[in-house]
């Protein structure tokens, strides 16, 4: 039981229990407000939680609580940990109370330093955006310095770097598979790792996989609008 402000109305796990025949307005938006609190803080919290645990007791302890956690919430693993990461990156101070969790996680995601991140979540909701619209923003938005231009070439065919060996990761159906079936066998191999087991040479490789899956994905992204484009044209 978790109280809700209103004498004669609980909070379970299950849901509202009631004990009073009858509810006044005053009441109802009392309660109806600690309700929406509780649902727009529940990210914030249970990030904050893992990561208190973790500085605490280090990341071996909270190992457990990742797996409660996935089990109670119906989470997956990488949705907590991007969840822990949001949190990580914005302490309290930071938080915009004006805007959602999603707001937080999408600029999160970003290459922003800490002070770009505040600077874009108080012009999202200075300009009232939504998350979608703040998403779309972002993927327009360079928040590092462009690197030196380097010359691409095709390598000959059998002398291409093996990217994912290091990563142990299955070996790939063909040598011309795409970017998403990496998606999905480096989704499997993120999962079934902690951040501190990673190697360095995991890290750099892992983080070059990832450009390339994103790029893909983005080219997706664009047909699929060119496609929804065609058809409400039609």
């Amino acid at each position: 039981m978790v109280p809700s402000g209103v004498d004669g109305i609980q909070m379970t796990g299950n849901g509202l229990v009631v004990q009073k025949s009858s509810v006044s307005a005053d009441e109802f938006n009392a309660v109806f407000r600690t309700i929406l609190a509780i649902h727009k803080s529940s990210c914030w919290l249970l990030g904050d939680i893992l990561l208190l645990g973790e500085r605490q007791w280090g990341n071996q302890y909270t190992a457990s609580k990742y797996e409660e956690a996935i089990l109670v919430t119906g989470l997956s693993r990488g949705t907590i940990r991007n969840i822990v990461l949001t949190c990580k990156k914005f302490p309290v101070e930071q938080r915009h109370p004006g805007l959602s969790f999603t707001h937080h996680l999408e600029v999160a995601s970003t290459d922003a330093d800490p002070n770009q991140r505040v600077e874009v979540l108080q012009q999202a909701a200075k300009d009232k955006l939504t998350c979608t619209a703040l998403r779309k923003q972002l993927k327009q938005t360079r928040f590092v310095e462009e690197e030196e231009p380097v010359d691409k070439f095709s390598p000959p065919r059998g002398t291409e770097p093996d990217r994912l060996g290091l990563l142990d990761l299955p070996e790939r159906v063909s040598p011309d598979a795409p970017p998403m079936w990496d998606a999905m066998k480096f989704t499997q191999w993120v999962n079934k790792q902690e951040p501190q087991e990673y190697t360095s040479e995991q890290c750099a490789q892992a983080i070059k996989l990832t450009e390339d899956i994103a790029d893909f994905h983005q080219q997706v992204l664009a047909r699929l609008d060119e496609l929804k484009d065609y058809r409400n044209g039609a």
